[in-house]
């Protein structure tokens, strides 16, 4: 197999006479113009005024564009100037994003291979030399200087990455992507675009579900052979030749650029594993064969049209092993997406052995890896994450597999202000041009620029809360719950005390106050939302835990000024999560069904815990603990969910499974459904509640099923009203589970 292994960086001489610092500015004056070409793309036009207008912020200075190229004293910004100074700028190792950075005979000389390349040696530059920094999207560190002196200046850089995201909202600006070298788009930002060509343009990566290719409100009815699984029959020759056409009808309507076009299964727990599809899989060894060969068929069909696409195939769920019986053809790769990974730990861990395992299989199939992980709680966007070394870890071992030349950062991506996003972005952008940076050096960098003398308290809380994971382990999940053993009384009580002092640092320096106070909302968030179990805990372990009647205002006011518009992924607006952090909790006693157990023979979910999507939280003088999850009548969703990994421990053998529910009646007779409840996969797996049987109002307990669950992250309670008038709403108290003997 090819394997093409990139330098992160390098010097190298690109022809030329001999090499000489310049002085840009020299009290406060300069003799030098920026010089580009008059032809030059958008994005070498960009570089050049970009330069212009930063170089004038540090020193005051105007420095004039050009279009003539001078003998020197000039920036020489962009490929054909470039050229013409000896620097030869088309290498092909350059690739799209590389540079040169190099002083020839008193002049300055910038240029990639193509536009995008410039604009990133325009922008390494003023960071390099100059000590420019952009931390996010609303925050720059721009210095101030009167004489600017370079020395001898020979420098190539190459992204040790071709496709680097950060799926987060923080991370979507394009001013920010393209000043940190982040060139991928997907999903909406491929659509309208949000990197353009003063960019240099991006790394699109368009695609769509197997059912968009083959939608089954079209062919369902007359061809129900082309479907099963709650997928494709994936093996299935006509369900190909649509999808493949379905695949041209999108490509044919997108820019003639590089790209990367995924096709992804459903995303859900199912797949069709009868017929040919389960013989291929069989004899494949994964569940993701006749995925993937369905894929390789849309990648060959359409090689020739679309020379520049690379189509991927998922390897996520059910799907992520690697297949023995797919050849890969060189414009096919996967996009490998391990989000039962333990994210409190690097993928080196013995607890996610599996998942380099995985992956260094994946790397035998193909040069194309794309590896889409996971940085933010997606049910708790707000809620603290400790994975800042770990994501960091990660990116270096993914650096190591000259095979991976993809990199999917998804964090919070529907709202502002989730926990440490902006850290996450530009952290991560750093370590996906150059793995070789230090983590600590990096993370420790941002908190002085963007947090300024509140930085060393920050840094201690990021310290305490690793600790407290650290010493309190539990998997942390992408949706792991808030009352994770982590997230203790003494953890939070010394982050509250550490949050105060760094507020106090940044009186009078409103911009670093800002984003203290947008770090602290995590903090309240769990304070007040498990409130009153966090307070047993301080009194059981003789802690003084901050009675803060201020504090519910506090965060309402913080989340107003990091623009924080939702606190998850599947959850509602803020302003439902606000009317949340107001209910009065108390300590719920045992369910009748766990009186007399041992407290390790029972565990219970509330309803804080839950996965929302329509569904609201809501006061509920009934419910155990002053609260329960509530959703109206009129919807068929599955609005309340509960991974059984957050429910069940794992390794420890099986458990009968219970749900506590009621309702507020509407219209049903005593035989209509009031509301469904059940745990998926299978479908088969569900139960339907009767309105005789919950009519009185009162909360009421449901075993599941007559048999056993276990620990199971591919699982998930689920509750879901019945789509009518038979009731006004129904509530979920709470989920336990009792250990079957």
């Amino acid at each position: 197999m090819k394997k093409i292994i990139l330098n992160m960086m390098c010097c190298v001489f690109f022809g030329g006479t001999a090499m000489a610092g310049v002085d840009l500015v020299k009290d406060g004056k300069t003799d030098y113009v920026i010089a580009v070409d008059g032809k030059a793309e958008p994005a070498e036009k960009n570089a050049a005024l970009e330069l212009s207008e930063f170089l004038q912020q540090i020193t005051g200075v105007r420095f004039k564009i050009v279009n003539e190229l001078q003998a020197s004293k000039s920036i020489v910004v962009g490929k054909a100037f470039a050229e013409s100074k000896g620097v030869a700028a088309s290498l092909p190792q350059l690739g799209d994003d590389g540079f040169v950075i190099k002083t020839v005979d008193g002049n300055l000389i910038i240029t990639g291979a193509g536009p995008r390349g410039t604009l990133y040696g325009a922008y390494a530059f003023l960071g390099k030399y100059l000590g420019c920094r952009w931390y996010s999207w609303d925050c720059s560190m721009i210095p101030s200087r009167k004489d600017i002196s370079l020395p001898d200046i020979n420098d190539l850089e190459i992204p040790r990455f071709k496709y680097r995201e950060v799926f987060n909202k923080e991370g979507e600006d394009a001013d920010f992507c393209a000043r940190n070298m982040l060139n991928g788009q997907l999903g909406h930002r491929s659509t309208k675009s949000t990197l353009l060509a003063k960019h240099g343009w991006g790394m699109c990566n368009y695609g769509t579900d197997v059912l968009s290719l083959v939608n089954p409100k079209v062919y369902q009815k007359k061809h129900p052979e082309y479907f099963g699984g709650g997928q494709l029959q994936f093996m299935n020759e006509q369900a190909r030749k649509i999808a493949t056409l379905s695949v041209d009808d999108i490509l044919s309507t997108k820019p003639k650029r590089a790209c990367i076009f995924g096709i992804a299964h459903m995303d859900i727990g199912s797949f069709y594993n009868g017929g040919a599809d389960g013989e291929f899989n069989k004899a494949g060894g994964s569940s993701g064969a006749a995925l993937m060969d369905f894929t390789r068929e849309i990648a060959e069909k359409l090689a020739k049209d679309y020379p520049d696409v690379v189509f991927t195939g998922e390897a996520y769920l059910w799907s992520r092993k690697p297949c023995s019986n797919v050849k890969f053809p060189p414009n096919m790769g996967v996009c490998f997406a391990p989000i039962e990974s333990d994210f409190s730990l690097p993928f080196s861990a013995p607890a996610n052995k599996n998942i380099v395992e995985e992956l260094d299989g994946w790397c035998k199939i193909t040069d194309h890896v794309r590896v889409w992980t996971y940085i933010t709680n997606f049910g708790h966007y707000v809620q603290p994450h400790p994975n800042l070394y770990a994501m960091c870890e990660d990116i270096k071992l993914l650096a190591a597999r000259p095979q991976v030349d993809q990199v999917f950062c998804q964090g919070a991506y529907h709202s502002l202000g989730g926990e440490f996003a902006a850290l996450r972005a530009w952290v991560l952008a750093r370590l996906m041009w150059n793995p070789a940076l230090k983590a600590d050096d990096l993370i420790r960098e941002f908190a002085d620029g963007y947090y300024g003398p509140g930085a060393p308290m920050v840094m201690k809380y990021i310290e305490i809360l690793h600790k407290s994971m650290e010493d309190n382990h539990s998997k942390l999940a992408c949706k792991t719950a808030p009352t994770e053993p982590y997230l203790n009384a003494k953890m939070l009580i010394e982050a509250d005390a550490l949050f105060q002092e760094a507020e106090k640092a940044c009186v009078g320096k409103p911009e670093y106050l800002k984003h203290v106070q947008i770090a602290r909302i995590p903090v309240d968030y769990i304070m007040l939302l498990n409130q009153a179990n966090l307070r047993k805990q301080a009194e059981d372990a003789k802690l003084t835990w901050p009675e803060d009647k201020g504090r519910y205002a506090r965060f309402a006011q913080y989340a107003d000024i990091a623009k924080l518009t939702s606190v998850g992924e599947s959850s509602g607006s803020l302003a439902v999560m606000l009317e949340a952090l107001k209910v009065e909790r108390k300590i719920a006693a045992p369910p009748r069904e766990c009186e007399g157990l041992a407290r390790n023979e029972w565990v219970e979910v509330q309803d804080i815990s839950f996965k929302l999507c329509g569904a609201n939280i809501v006061p509920d003088s009934k419910a155990s603990d002053g609260g329960a999850a509530m959703m109206k009548g009129n919807s068929a969703t599955w609005g309340i969910q509960a991974s059984l990994q957050n429910i069940i421990p794992e390794g420890d053998g099986q458990w009968d499974l219970y749900a506590v529910g009621r309702i507020d009646k509407g219209n049903g007779a005593a035989d209509a459904t009031a509301f469904n409840l059940g745990v998926y996969p299978p479908f088969a797996d569900t139960m339907k509640v009767k309105v005789g049987e919950v009519e009185d109002g009162e909360y009421h307990t449901f075993k599941l099923s007559k048999s056993p669950y276990v620990y199971d992250a591919g699982k998930a309670f689920w509750a879901a009203p019945p789509n009518s008038d038979a009731i006004k709403a129904f509530y979920i108290d709470r989920v336990f589970a009792v250990r079957r003997k």
